[in-house]
This record gives C-alpha cells, structure tokens and sequence, in this order.
C-alpha cells in the first residue's frame, strides 16, 4: 500500500503531495482530473496504509467511513460535516473529499481563537450541534478530539474523519488508547458495553472544556461529578455552562446527557443564545436535521459563502442560498432568497415563494407576468413540504417531524 505523488487512483485522481497521516491513512491533495475548474478540481484523498495495523483492520476501518460517509452525504447535510465526493470500500479502499487548507482545531485555539471568546463558544455549540444530527441519524461518531475538527475561515468546524464511526443501533465495542477527550469506557480497562451516545456526549464536554479554558483535561482523569471550567486559574466560563460541561463528562455514562441532541438543547440554554430549534426531514432520503433561525440552505459553490445546511444539487438550479429559515414571536417562516423560488405545500395546495430580485428576473424573462404578487416569505407549519425550485425537482423536505 505506498504511494507516491504522480500516481493515479482509479484513473482519475491525480496525487500531488501528503498533507496528513495517522494510525490507519494517509491523506493526500489531489487533482480530480475529470473536472475543468481549478476550484473544483483539488480534493483530498485518504489512501489505506499498515504502517501499524493489520490490512485487515484498515480495511474495515475504510468500509466503516464510506459507508457512513455515502449514507451522510446522500441527502440533505450540515455544512460542518467534510464534503464526501467518491470512494471505494475494499479491496484497494480510498475516499475522496473536499479539500480543506485550514488548520486543526489543536492548531488553532490560542492562535486564530481564544479560550473562552465569542468565536470558541461558536465553535463548540457548532461541534455540538453536529453531533446531535449525527445521533438523530443513528450515528455514533466515538473519536470527537481535536485533531479530528478543521477549521474553515477560522471559526466553521468541520468534522473530517469518520473510520470510527458506527450505528446506534447496532452499537460498538472498539477500546481506544487513553487520550484526553475519551471516557472511561472507551479506554482500558473501560467497559466496552456502556459504549453509546453518551460516549460522544463526554468528548464534546471535554472539548468544550478546552475552548473555554485552554487546557485538555487530564488524561484518565475522570471526576465522579464530571469537569469543572470555573476550576481552571483564569476560566471565563459561565456558571451555566460549566454546569452542562460538567455532567456532559460525569464519570458515569447514566449520569450524562443521553445523546447529543439533550446535550445541545441544554447548551444554547445555557449560553443564553437563540435556544428555538426545529427539524428539517429530508423525504427521499430520511436524513434528519436540525434547524436553527437565521439557518441558510442551498447548494455548494466553490466561489460562494456556503449555507449552514447544504443540498447536493448536481444539476446546480438551486442557488448558493436558497432559503433561510426565521423564527420571530413564535412562529416560524421560509423566506426565498433565490433566482428560481421555492414551493412550499401547505393547505393542500403548493405555494411559490421567490424573493424580490428573483421575482423581478423572472418577470423580465416572461416567465412571470407584471401583476404576480408572488410573496418572499410563508409561515411554516409542521408537516408543510419544502420544494426548492419546483415541486417535480428531486428534493423535497418536511418541515419537523
């Protein structure tokens, strides 16, 4: 399993340099030779080596992340889980991604983020959030470190690899070597049977306790009542937020919140942010997400600001944003920020919603007539249907559950 710069994968990916490695890969930048646009041409590419492991243990560990890769990005997805393009399970495995230049969140915190400032507290109720749409899609995550976070214009993570994942369903009983974002259970001796949600709940605690303090917590080091911010010399955590932290990383797996998705809710709570949330139910696909106000959605395009929750439109008729979700005095809207517009279906009938200068194009083009009095924005109701573009184009979502 070597490779070298100037070999082709699958005739097709060009490799140019190594920009990372660990127990299990190596990740390379590659040229995607199939496109034309030098924007969308450069991708990462994870390639198997057995430095340290057996093939067969490789192996499995690269079908565990196309699998759960494929499943992810076959539908609706929040941007803060790595772009999944291609890829092939054994035998000869490799994975291909989008490729991201930022650096790792161990590299970035004390040098483009601050303990305990606005852009770490953003970074870790995003991690957070993330890790609840993975458990509300039967996805245990099980090495939520830093090293596994890169940062995408300094304060967007984005989790990146996923050779350990597994379904909550089916659970897992991997046993890791100590490091200081694992529970007990997870390391020797550990308890491989308490391996569930609250798994992952304790690393985003102790995640959480190293944006806000600067520091890693000790590595086996689990006390009965969990971490405690406030304790650190300099600590600017909240009391609030100390207090999800410290039961997010109890010793006990009971004593923790049950999955992400509790952990979250108690988070923005206590961060005394913007706490109304809602789902978002891709119909095809049964991908789940959830949705917060002034949360963008549309297409990814190279040269635009990506929306916080993106559709993969190969056809490319939904716009860079598409919608926005709003929540103002208890109810929620869908305002279109689009050329095409969105439909939405809700009193047994479809309605077009398309913002002003989307509604002026298409009036200059014929397609509308001078008189539309077509609206920017509808109120949303559980069980309304979402349809960017048109109603017969291939995505369509449920609003909750």
């Amino acid at each position: 399993m070597r490779h070298q710069a100037g070999k082709y994968i699958d005739d097709r990916y060009l490799l140019q340099d190594i920009v990372d490695s660990g127990g299990f890969s190596e990740v390379w930048r590659a040229k995607d030779t199939e496109k034309n646009k030098q924007d969308q041409a450069v991708v990462a590419i994870k390639l198997p080596h057995t430095k340290s492991h057996s093939r067969s243990e490789v192996e499995e560990r690269f079908d565990r992340e196309y699998r759960s890769l494929d499943s992810l990005s076959s539908g609706v997805a929040p941007q803060t889980v790595v772009r999944f393009y291609d890829g092939k399970a054994s035998p000869s495995p490799y994975i291909v991604t989008e490729f991201l230049s930022g650096l790792k969140l161990t590299e970035a915190l004390g040098k483009d983020i601050t303990p305990g400032s606005r852009e770490a507290v953003r970074v870790g109720r995003l991690i957070a959030r993330t890790i609840a749409y993975l458990h509300y899609n039967n996805t245990l995550y099980l090495d939520l470190k830093p090293d596994n976070v890169l940062l995408k214009n300094t304060t967007t993570p984005i989790l990146i690899d996923f050779n350990t994942t597994a379904t909550i369903s089916t659970g897992d009983s991997t046993v890791f070597h100590a490091d200081s974002f694992k529970p007990p259970e997870q390391t020797p001796p550990g308890e491989p049977s308490d391996i569930e949600a609250h798994t992952d709940v304790y690393a985003v605690g102790a995640i959480l306790f190293k944006l806000y303090t600067g520091k890693n917590p000790d590595e086996g080091n689990y006390p009965y009542d969990g971490l405690d911010p406030t304790k650190i010399r300099n600590s600017s955590c909240p009391k609030p937020v100390a207090d999800v932290i410290s039961r997010a990383t109890a010793r006990r797996p009971t004593h923790r919140y049950q999955d992400g998705i509790k952990l979250y809710s108690a988070l923005v709570e206590a961060q005394m942010s913007e706490s109304e949330f809602h789902w978002l139910s891709d119909v095809d696909t049964g991908t789940n997400l959830l949705i917060r106000p002034d949360d963008t959605v549309g297409r990814f395009k190279p040269e635009s600001t990506p929306p916080m929750i993106t559709i993969p439109d190969q056809e490319g008729y939904i716009s860079p944003t598409q919608f926005r979700f709003e929540y103002t005095m208890g109810r929620w809207e869908l305002h279109d920020t689009s050329t095409n517009g969105t439909y939405v279906f809700k009193n047994n009938q479809w309605n077009h919603i398309i913002s002003a200068d989307g509604k002026r194009k298409l009036q200059q083009n014929g397609v509308l007539s001078e008189s539309s009095n077509l609206n920017s924005s509808i109120e949303l109701s559980d069980g309304d249907l979402i349809s960017p573009v048109d109603p017969e184009y291939e995505y369509t979502f449920k609003f909750g559950l």
